[in-house]
């Protein structure tokens, strides 16, 4: 009873239509104004993960999705070291917002929301987290270095990130049906020498044209901030964060680009949102009732609506405004197989509008 191992598998297979209109195709170069439709395996991950003599954690996870292995988190970690809680060295997420926290298999939407395209992604590093108060409360520290997909960096230059992230549950009644989640993060980025940052954003579409980028921009460092809050009152979720990331432009001055999105979900089928005390995230939907039309069972339905925004316009630098609206259907047949449809409208400032209607197959245990 002192070693625990688990082996984990997530899939998610995705279908989309793209109707680009003429505005956005000219802006983008696309040349064929037709339908475009796709299918892709958008994630195909395999996980080990465990813990040795009750306090020795580890976790692989690879990605091959895109044709090879990519990293996707390798990390061991030592628990119960009091004060400082949980010391986890390799590669993870670093400590920011909300929704890039949430795993991709217990986000609402297909894709998140537009502002994460300035979250700092993951790297290779040192982490400190805890979770006082009985667990109302989660703190995170981490330093790390900015490095491939396979975990990998070497250079004389500066790419480190030192951030931080909390989270607190001001009101969380017994049985987690109903709950407000208040979060706020933190991350300097440092750079040096040739290096550089560039932010770039697709409709919530992994299939869709990148339509925003503001170009590599010769960098010193970043700051970014992450607000969060969140609300489940049983079956209705409401959700909201605000992202902005500082640019220290080596002879361009200072850049600020920010986003920011608001959503709502409503279980039809009575289920609430699940929430994770120990990491201040989401988890996995609990259906009351499996799939099986024997006993009148469906499962559990979902709705939700979000509105998401991102500007990368500043300063001399023109990486365009984004606005979508997106519209979704979850069907869970069971904790572990999810049915999602997508309806995106995209809408780029000068340029035009995108439309795009995409489902996912998702399996995941």
């Amino acid at each position: 009873g002192r070693h625990k191992f688990k082996i984990a598998t997530q899939f998610q297979n995705d279908w989309a239509l793209i109707d680009y209109d003429s505005g956005t195709a000219r802006s983008e170069g696309i040349s064929d104004e037709d339908l475009f439709n796709g299918t892709e395996f958008r994630r195909a991950r395999v996980a080990l993960s465990g813990k040795l003599y009750d306090r020795f954690g580890f976790n692989l996870k690879v990605d091959f999705s895109e044709g090879s292995a990519e990293l996707k988190g390798a990390w061991l970690s030592v628990e119960d070291l009091g004060p400082l809680g949980t010391l986890t060295i390799g590669q993870f997420k670093e400590p920011f917002s909300l929704e890039f926290q949430t795993s991709s298999k217990y986000i609402t939407f297909m894709e998140r929301g537009l502002p994460n395209a300035l979250s700092p992604g993951r790297g290779t590093g040192f982490q400190f987290s805890n979770a006082p108060l009985d667990k109302r409360m989660t703190w995170t520290v981490a330093a790390v270095r900015q490095t491939d997909d396979v975990g990998g960096d070497f250079s004389g230059d500066v790419a480190y990130d030192v951030g931080a992230r909390v989270t607190a549950l001001p009101f969380y009644n017994k049985d987690g049906s109903h709950y407000t989640h208040v979060g706020m993060s933190y991350v300097h980025q440092f750079r040096s020498g040739a290096e550089t940052v560039r932010y770039r954003a697709r409709p919530e579409s992994n299939l869709a044209e990148r339509v925003l980028s503001t170009g590599r921009l010769p960098t010193r460092g970043q700051d970014l901030l992450g607000l969060e809050l969140a609300h489940v009152a049983g079956p209705l979720s409401l959700q909201a964060e605000f992202i902005g990331s500082a640019v220290n432009s080596r002879g361009e001055g200072e850049q600020f680009f920010w986003g920011a999105y608001g959503m709502a979900t409503f279980a039809l089928t009575g289920e609430h949102r699940v929430y994770k005390m120990k990491t201040g995230s989401f988890g996995r939907m609990e259906p009351l009732h499996n799939f099986n039309p024997e006993k009148g069972h469906w499962g559990a339905w979902e709705v939700a609506a979000r509105v998401s925004y991102l500007d990368l316009n500043d300063n001399g630098v023109r990486g365009g405004l984004l606005r979508d609206i997106t519209a979704g259907v979850n069907w869970y047949l069971n904790p572990n197989f999810r049915w999602m449809v997508n309806y995106v409208f995209s809408d780029q400032k000068g340029a035009g509008a995108t439309h795009i209607g995409q489902m996912r197959f998702q399996v995941d245990f």
